[in-house]
């Protein structure tokens, strides 16, 4: 399977894409980058105030979360109880008709 793959991407690639060392390339560059961004955090957080501000963020990002969460249950809590009464009165309603 893993060599039909291979075969049909290199036709489909020798007709338009890009070559194997092309895509090599293009992975190298991404590879460089990631490591570049990965020392950059580690620099950064070794930096107090740097872990000091993250933290900081993180703490307002999860009581955010949390007040959304919160609300979210409240609103489904409320719809619950609404729509409980509806279904309860079209109850009411359906055994008032099954009397006629």
């Amino acid at each position: 399977m893993g060599d039909r793959l291979r075969e049909t991407y290199r036709k489909v690639a020798s007709d338009s894409g890009p070559t194997e060392d092309e895509i090599k390339g293009a992975f190298a560059t991404l590879i460089g980058a990631w490591d570049q961004i990965a020392e950059s955090v580690t620099t950064a957080l070794q930096d107090p105030d740097t872990r000091d501000h993250l933290k900081e963020a993180a703490s307002s990002f999860a009581s955010a979360l949390g007040e959304t969460m919160s609300g979210l249950g409240n609103e489904i809590k409320n719809t619950s109880a609404n729509w409980s009464t509806f279904t309860d009165r079209a109850s009411d309603k359906t055994a008032d008709n099954d009397d006629l």
